[in-house]
């Protein structure tokens, strides 16, 4: 009985294409980066009543394991002397990177003289424990994650004309920055986008004070932060921002 040979050209091509795949790091790395089980979106320090406490509150990406599952901020008041686990809450998944959104706040500690608030958080699921303890330093007051900017103290204001007004957050990045807000006041038959403007680039802080038409009963809006070419965006884990007149 014959045996049919194999042509070298492709035994060649079969060692070629083998060796590629050992040695991508790159598709390595993209699948171990898409399966982190637990993320932290972004955190900030909320100042309390009267400016003498303060507390934590952030938003997290968990990755869907399970029906069941817990996931907790984990903190220390006290400069890292004592623990306390406090659950998050689900908010909604975000279409965006298929994460489910969690919610999460901490108690409140001294604003004006106790240590930072320290913390990481938590997610316990078929059996295992998984953390996001920022490599191993821990989140101290407010930190970005996955997100590079969110959105806060959003008013609607009537003063002889009708306004909106937004407070945007930034992640310092080294390099030539610009954010801007995208809105609609007509549910998004149409939109506008506006640069938002500062006298000050580097800082981490940037306020929106956009007019509307006198007309407009509702806003909807997103909020756009480009450095180096890059995009990021905010637009409420997909649900935009709303301001009701």
């Amino acid at each position: 009985m014959k045996t049919k040979k194999i042509p070298t050209k492709f035994i060649m091509f079969m060692l070629f294409t083998a060796i590629l795949f050992i040695f991508n790091p790159i598709a390595q790395n993209t699948s171990k980066a898409a399966t982190v089980p637990i993320q932290l979106y972004y955190s900030q320090r909320i100042t309390d009543d009267d400016y003498s406490i303060g507390h934590i509150e952030g938003y997290i990406a968990v990755q869907n394991l399970a029906f069941n599952k817990s996931v907790y901020v984990h903190y220390s008041l006290d400069g890292g002397k004592t623990w306390t686990d406090t659950p998050a809450s689900y908010v909604k998944t975000n279409s965006s990177d298929n994460y489910e959104v969690w919610n999460f706040k901490t108690n409140s500690s001294s604003e004006l003289f106790g240590p930072p608030i320290i913390y990481c958080l938590k997610y316990e699921v078929n059996g295992q424990t998984y953390w996001d303890n920022n490599n191993g330093n821990n989140y101290v007051d407010g930190a970005f994650g996955l997100s590079s900017l969110y959105t806060k103290n959003i008013k609607a204001i009537v003063n002889n004309h009708k306004y909106f007004s937004a407070d945007v957050y930034i992640k310092n990045i080294d390099g030539a920055k610009a954010v801007k807000v995208r809105y609609s006041t007509d549910n998004w038959t149409s939109y506008t986008d506006v640069d938002v403007n500062t006298s000050n680039p580097s800082q981490s802080t940037w306020s929106i004070y956009q007019n509307v038409p006198d007309s407009t009963k509702q806003v909807q809006f997103a909020v756009l932060y480009e450095v180096n070419g890059i995009q990021y965006w905010d637009n409420n884990f997909d649900s935009n921002y709303t301001v009701n007149f």
